[in-house]
């Protein structure tokens, strides 16, 4: 089976940032791509997760580790 690249690109991204800019370049060219609306869509999700949990995780851990 081929593997499709766009659910690998932006799959590290976590910030709101960041997935402006996958769906910024993404975007125009989807609709060339039999699935790929769907792929980027589940990967701008995978972003606003991310992105959620590391804005309700940060202080702790920035917290936990001004200990050492």
């Amino acid at each position: 089976p081929t593997r499709r690249s766009s659910s690998l690109v932006g799959g590290s991204y976590c910030s709101p940032e960041d997935k402006q800019k996958l769906q910024d370049f993404f975007q125009p060219r989807i609709d060339k791509f039999t699935g790929a609306p769907r792929t980027l869509s589940q990967v701008l999700e995978t972003i606003d997760v991310c992105s959620a949990l590391k804005a309700a995780q940060e202080p702790s851990v920035v917290a936990f580790l001004q200990k050492y």
